[in-house]
């Protein structure tokens, strides 16, 4: 799950992130998940999360993303 702090130190739940490891799925699947039509995506070991390989695909379900509701980055989510 993936939360935008709010004002009042309050968090909003803005998207979700699927996550699927690669050597699990690979084992009985001759290709990558898919889901809402979309193929997931492959992030290779040595990621920034520290996790083996495993396939992702981000959904925006309450914050609009100008680049696709299924694109990695939202321009308009801030951190801080």
């Amino acid at each position: 799950l993936i939360y935008e702090p709010s004002g009042g130190g309050t968090l909003s739940l803005i998207a979700a992130e699927y996550l699927v490891l690669a050597e699990a799925w690979d084992a009985t699947h001759a290709a990558p998940p898919i889901l809402y039509g979309q193929r997931f995506t492959r992030v290779a070991a040595g990621n920034r999360y520290g996790l083996p390989d495993f396939y992702e695909l981000h959904v925006w379900h309450q914050k609009a993303n100008p680049s696709g509701i299924f694109n990695d980055w939202n321009p308009t989510v801030s951190c801080s």
